[in-house]
């Protein structure tokens, strides 16, 4: 128990916030008792945010390539911002292999 709060107190103080954020707390407790089970393996992610012109709102793309059992997901899509963006191409992964 003692871990669990010094890594909440830890991470914080660097800017991190529970509050609100109930699987975020889940994920760090379990890791703390070494119940976590590991979903996927991020490799790599890019989020661009381009403004073409003064009259037209950013667009946001975001690439990521994750690893989800044995396979390599490299996906790609464009959000209302980058959070956005960057959560709308970890759903494919997820999608394919829940059909699987």
């Amino acid at each position: 128990m003692r871990k669990i709060l010094d890594d909440l107190k830890r991470l914080e103080s660097e800017g991190f916030q529970f509050e609100g954020a109930e699987g975020s707390l889940e994920i760090l407790i379990k890791k703390a008792l070494g119940r976590h089970k590991k979903f996927f393996e991020l490799m790599g992610f890019r989020v661009i945010v381009e403004k073409k012109t003064e009259e037209e709102a950013p667009l946001s793309e975001a690439t990521i390539m994750v690893r989800v059992g044995d396979r390599v997901e490299h996906t790609a899509a464009v959000g209302n911002g980058p959070v956005n963006a960057l959560t709308m191409p970890f759903e494919k992964p997820w999608r394919n292999s829940i059909r699987d």
